[in-house]
C-alpha cells in the first residue's frame, strides 16, 4: 500500500490569498451579534406544524402505496417515503438541540416518538451528537465521520477500507455506527480509539446522570422494534419490507449522505484540528452548507448548516438560505462562508462532492495539529479483487406500524328535563330557587392550575387523533371487507366527534392563549368535517351566553307553545321521533333552529356582527374548499369508496353530536328549569346543564361529558374539567347533579334520549320560569295524518 500524499490545502483558484486555516479575524461573539434577535425565538407552534405536517405526509404515503399498490408507484413511494422519514429525524434533530421549543419535556416527548419511530435511540444519539457540536473539527474528540489518524488507516484490512470509501457502502453505516462501536479497526464507529455503543448507559460516550436517559431511549427503541416485528408477523415480512424496510434504507443514505457532506466534500480543502491550535469556533468554520434545490423545504433546511453548527439553538425555520441568520452572518464571516453551489431541483451535483471525498479523503496525519486530508493511491486498485469475492450484506428491518389506537377526549353542549309532573326528586330542593352562591365562588374553588392551557397537550391530543384517523383509514383500505368496515364507520365517526371536539376547544379559546393557533387548528379541524368554523364558534358562543334562556339560548332551544302548535305535524314528528332528531344537526347550520332565521354560512344574518363577518366568509371558504375536494376524490376514487370511507363516519359523528349537545340539557331524571325576562341569569341558566359519563368515550371525547364546569366556565382545558368539577362540588351542592356511572359503552343514556324527546315538547308562552311540557296527542292521533 502507497503511503499517500498530502491533498491541496489552502483552497482553489479563486481563493489563492486565503488560507482557511488561519485563525479567523473575528469573535463568535460577534457573528452572534449580528444575527437578528427574533431568529434567536423558538415557536413551538410553528414546530409542531411542521411535525404534523410531516407525519401527514408518512401515513398519507402509505395509504396511497396500499390503495395503488403498482410496480411504478413503489418505487416513488420508496423515494418520498425515505425523504420523509429523513424529515421526521431532522425535527427529531432539532427537539434534541433545544431548538425545537424551550420546553424540555415538549422536546423530550416529540424527539422520542419521531426517532423512534425511525429506529434511532433518542437520547443515545442526541448525547452523541452533543458530542459532535461542541468538538467540531476536533480530530480526536469529534463524533461524526471522523478522520482516522495514518496509524489506524494503515492497521486496517483492505476489504474494511473498501467499505468505508467506495460508494454506495458508506451510505448505509449509520446502524452500525449506532449498534457495533467496540472494534478499533471498524471503520463504522464513534471515532477513532473509542468504544461504546448508543444503546448501552455505561458506554464511555455517556456520563452516569445520562445513563437513565439512555435506557429509555433504548426501550422506546425495543418497544418499536417490537411493534414492527409484530406488524410482520400480521400482514407478512415482504409487504413490511415494502412498507417500512426499503424507505428505511432510502432515510439511512440521506443521512449519511448529508451528513458526510457537510463536513468534506467541498472544492475548497477544509482543514482538521487537534490540541492547542483547535477552538469552537475555528471547529465550526470547517463546517460547509449545502443546497438541496426542492428538497431545502422538505429537509427543514438542514443544508444551512454552518451557522447551525455555531448556534444549534436557533430554530431552523431561521436558518433559510437568504434568510434573516445566515444573511446577517456572513459579512462577519467573509471567505470562512463557502457559498453552496445552487443546485437544480434536484442535488444530483452533490454525488460527484461524494464521490470525489471518498476517492481523496481517506487519513490525515498523526502529529500535526492543523492536518489536511492525505489519499491513498493504490486503495481502489490492488485491493478491488479482494472485494469481489465478498457477499453483499443485507440489514433486515421490517416495517413500521401505523400507530395504534390511542384514546381521546371531547366536550359538548345540552340541557336537562324529563317530566313536567315533578319538579324534584327530593322534597327539600327545589331546582328553580336562585343558587344561595355566586359564580366568584365556584371560581375561586377551583385550583388556579386549572386554568393553565398548555398548547404543546392540547396539540398532542389533535396529534393522536388525527394519527388515528388516518390510521384506520389506511387499515379500511387495506382489508376492504365489510366486517371491518362495519367498526370502521362506528369508530372513525366516533374519532371525527373528537376531531371536533378539539375545535370546539379552539373556538373558546381553551385550546391555548394564542388566537391565530386557535384559529388555524380550529379551521383545519372542523372544516376536515364539514363544519364551519367561525360560523359555528359565533352562534355556540352566543348558546354559552344565554344557555338557559328560552329566547336567546341558540342549541336545543325548547319552542314556545305558540311556535310549536304552528309546526306541522310531519315535522313534529322528525323533530320528535328518533332517530330522526340525531340527524339535525347538518340541518341547523343552514337554516338555524326552529323560530330563527338565518345560516352559519352566510354572513350577513343577524348571527353575526359587522365586524364578525370577514371571519364568516373565511369559514365558509374553507368549508367549500372541503367540500370540493370530497367532491374530487370521489371522482377519483368513486362515490362509492367516498361513502364508505367518509360518508357514513360523518354520519355517525353527527348523531354524536346531536346525542351529546342533546343530553347535556336534557332528559335528567329531575326537570330542570328553563328561564326569560328577570328570572334569567348567567349562573342559573348554566346550572341548567347535565353532567354525564360516557364509560370509555369519556377519554375519546376528551372529557366533553364534565359540561357543568365547562358551561360556567368555558376558558377551562378539557384535561382540567374533572379536577375542577371535584373542586367545584362542595360549592354547588345539590345543584351539581352526579351523573349516572355508565359501563364501558353508554347504552344507559339511550333510554334517557328516548324518553325525553318523547316527553319534552313545548313550554309555555307566558312566565319567566318554565318546564317542558308534553304533547299527548302527538304519537297518537297525529300518526294516520303522518302515514
Amino acid at each position: 500500500m502507497a503511503e499517500g500524499e498530502a491533498v491541496d490545502t489552502a483552497g482553489g483558484e479563486d481563493h489563492v490569498d486565503f488560507d482557511p486555516s488561519a485563525p479567523p479575524p473575528f469573535r463568535l461573539a460577534e457573528i452572534r451579534a449580528a444575527i437578528p434577535k427574533h431568529c434567536w425565538v423558538k415557536d413551538p407552534w410553528r414546530s409542531m406544524s411542521y411535525v404534523i405536517r410531516d407525519v401527514l405526509a408518512v401515513f398519507g404515503l402509505v395509504a396511497m402505496v396500499i390503495y395503488f399498490n403498482s410496480g411504478g408507484f413503489w418505487l416513488l413511494y420508496w423515494a418520498a417515503q425515505g425523504t420523509m422519514f429523513w424529515a421526521l429525524f431532522v425535527l427529531g434533530h432539532d427537539c434534541g438541540h433545544g431548538s425545537f421549543s424551550d420546553s424540555p419535556r415538549l422536546n423530550s416527548i416529540v424527539g422520542h416518538v419521531l426517532q423512534s419511530s425511525i429506529l434511532v435511540p433518542y437520547h443515545g444519539w442526541r448525547i452523541s451528537h452533543r458530542t459532535h457540536h461542541q468538538n467540531h473539527g476536533n480530530v480526536e474528540k469529534d463524533e461524526s465521520w471522523v478522520p482516522l489518524p495514518e496509524k489506524i488507516y494503515k492497521n486496517m484490512d483492505d476489504l474494511t477500507k473498501f467499505l468505508r470509501f467506495k460508494v454506495p457502502y458508506p451510505l448505509f453505516a449509520f446502524p452500525v455506527y449506532l449498534v457495533r462501536l467496540r472494534n478499533h479497526a471498524c471503520t463504522w464507529r464513534r471515532s477513532p480509539g473509542k468504544k461504546g455503543s448508543h444503546f448501552n448507559p455505561y458506554s464511555g460516550l455517556f456520563h452516569p446522570n445520562e445513563r437513565s436517559c439512555v435506557i429509555t431511549s433504548t426501550f422506546c427503541w425495543t418497544v418499536m422494534v417490537a411493534l414492527l416485528i409484530y406488524l410482520s408477523s400480521v400482514i407478512g415480512p415482504f409487504q413490511m419490507l415494502r412498507l417500512y424496510g426499503v424507505p428505511y434504507l432510502i432515510f439511512v443514505m440521506w443521512l449519511d449522505l448529508v451528513t458526510y457532506l457537510h463536513h468534506h466534500g467541498h472544492k475548497q480543502k477544509l482543514p482538521w484540528y487537534r490540541g492547542k491550535e483547535w477552538n469552537y469556533l475555528r471547529g465550526g468554520l470547517t463546517t460547509v452548507d449545502r443546497d438541496y434545490g426542492w428538497l431545502n423545504n422538505i429537509h427543514h433546511d438542514i443544508g444551512t448548516h454552518v451557522v447551525h453548527h455555531l448556534f444549534p439553538q436557533i430554530p431552523h425555520y431561521h436558518l433559510r438560505e437568504a434568510v434573516e441568520s445566515t444573511e446577517a452572518a456572513k459579512p462577519v464571516l467573509g471567505k470562512y462562508y463557502r457559498e453552496p453551489r445552487k443546485s437544480g431541483p434536484i442535488p444530483f451535483h452533490l454525488i460527484g462532492n461524494l464521490l470525489q471525498s471518498m476517492e481523496h479523503d481517506h487519513y490525515v496525519s498523526d502529529t500535526e495539529e492543523i492536518v489536511y486530508y492525505q489519499r491513498d493511491y493504490q486503495l481502489h486498485g490492488s485491493s478491488r479483487s479482494k472485494i469481489e469475492q465478498v457477499e453483499r450484506t443485507e440489514i433486515h428491518f421490517f416495517t413500521r406500524a401505523l400507530p395504534p389506537f390511542a384514546a381521546m377526549k371531547a366536550e359538548a353542549n345540552g340541557e336537562a328535563i324529563n317530566g313536567f309532573h315533578k319538579l324534584s326528586e327530593e322534597d327539600d330542593f327545589d331546582p328553580r330557587a336562585p343558587p344561595p352562591f355566586r359564580l366568584a365562588e365556584i371560581r375561586a374553588a377551583i385550583p388556579k392550575h386549572c386554568w393553565v392551557k398548555d398548547p404543546w397537550r392540547a396539540l398532542s391530543y389533535v396529534v393522536r387523533d388525527v394519527l388515528a384517523v388516518l390510521g384506520l383509514m389506511v387499515m379500511a383500505v387495506y382489508f376492504d371487507s365489510w366486517a371491518f368496515f362495519a367498526v370502521y364507520w362506528i369508530a372513525q365517526g366516533t374519532l371525527f366527534w373528537a376531531l371536533f371536539v378539539l375545535g370546539h376547544d379552539c373556538g373558546h379559546g381553551s385550546f391555548s392563549d394564542y388566537p391565530k393557533l386557535n384559529n388555524i387548528v380550529g379551521h383545519i379541524l372542523h372544516s376536515s368535517i364539514l363544519v364551519p368554523y367561525h360560523g359555528w364558534r359565533i352562534s355556540h358562543r352566543t348558546h354559552h351566553q344565554n344557555h338557559g334562556h328560552v329566547e336567546k339560548d341558540e342549541s336545543w332551544v325548547p319552542l314556545s307553545e305558540k311556535t310549536y302548535k304552528n309546526v306541522a305535524v310531519s315535522t313534529k314528528l322528525f323533530r320528535f321521533r328518533v332517530p330522526f332528531p340525531m340527524f339535525a344537526y347538518p340541518v341547523y347550520l343552514w337554516i338555524r333552529s326552529p323560530g330563527k332565521k338565518g345560516s352559519h354560512f352566510n354572513p350577513n344574518t343577524d348571527l353575526f356582527q359587522p365586524s364578525e363577518r370577514n371571519y364568516v366568509v373565511t369559514s365558509t371558504i374553507c368549508w367549500t374548499m372541503m367540500a370540493a375536494l370530497l367532491f374530487s376524490l370521489s371522482i377519483v376514487v368513486g362515490p362509492f369508496q367516498m361513502l364508505k370511507l367518509y360518508g357514513i363516519p360523518y354520519l355517525i359523528f353527527v348523531m354524536w353530536l346531536d346525542f351529546v349537545t342533546y343530553l347535556h340539557h336534557h332528559g335528567h331524571e329531575q326537570k330542570l328549569p328553563w328561564y326569560r325576562g328577570k328570572e334569567w341569569s348567567y349562573l342559573r341558566g348554566g346550572l341548567t346543564t347535565v353532567d354525564r359519563d360516557y364509560g370509555w368515550f369519556n377519554n375519546i371525547h376528551h372529557d366533553i361529558g364534565t359540561h357543568v364546569i365547562h358551561h360556567l366556565f368555558p376558558q377551562i382545558p378539557h384535561y382540567h374539567l374533572r379536577e375542577a368539577t371535584k373542586a367545584a362540588k362542595h360549592v354547588l351542592g345539590k345543584y351539581y347533579r352526579e351523573p349516572k356511572k355508565s359501563g364501558p359503552v353508554p347504552f344507559h343514556l339511550i333510554n334517557n334520549l328516548v324518553k325525553s324527546i318523547e316527553q319534552d315538547h313545548y313550554v309555555s308562552d307566558t312566565g319567566e320560569i318554565l318546564y317542558y311540557q308534553t304533547d299527548a296527542q302527538l304519537y297518537g292521533s297525529s300518526r294516520s295524518k303522518i302515514e
